[in-house]
């Protein structure tokens, strides 16, 4: 497999972050880079935010 961009890294882990449910160090694991990037991240794109935002029912949004 080729290697990914730092680009293409982040919309993977940000993938996984919202769909699996993964430990930052595993998402860093299979991206390729290190939990600290992961976490920068999760915390510059308010993925945890989006994360709460897919999984709210719709009458808890309400």
């Amino acid at each position: 497999m080729a290697d990914l961009t730092n680009a293409q890294k982040k919309e993977w882990a940000k993938t996984l972050y919202l769909r699996e449910n993964l430990t930052q160090q595993e998402i860093a694991d299979r991206v390729g880079c290190s939990r600290v990037t992961v976490s920068n991240w999760v915390r510059a794109g308010k993925w945890e935010e989006q994360k709460v935002g897919i999984t709210l029912t719709r009458q808890e949004q309400v």
